[in-house]
């Protein structure tokens, strides 16, 4: 996949890129690309989803971040621009300014 868009409008730390490319390996398939969504709702004021896909939908920002392949859809980027993904013990997390408290 070919990155497209102006900026990087997620970032993935080193925590998360490992977590991603382990559930790449659990699944068999190496080359897939994590989708990371957002939309209104939840405690913060955002609820956000975090899965693996094989295809690039229409209007999908496209960004390469530590060798990972991340989809965004053009609802989600405006929610997330200049958010972190990070993964811990509890599973991954999302330091997101646009979240409220």
């Amino acid at each position: 996949m070919q990155p497209t868009g102006p900026t990087q409008c997620v970032t993935l730390t080193w925590s998360a890129a490992t977590a991603v490319q382990a559930m790449m390996l659990a699944a068999g398939r190496p080359g897939l690309a994590v989708r990371i969504q957002a939309e209104p709702g939840g405690r913060s004021g955002l609820r956000y989803q975090v899965s693996l896909d094989e295809r690039q939908r229409s209007g999908d920002l496209i960004q390469r971040c530590l060798g990972i392949d991340v989809l965004i859809d053009a609802t989600s980027a405006p929610l997330l621009e200049g958010a972190v993904l990070n993964h811990s013990v509890g599973g991954f997390n999302i330091d997101n300014h646009h979240a409220r408290g």
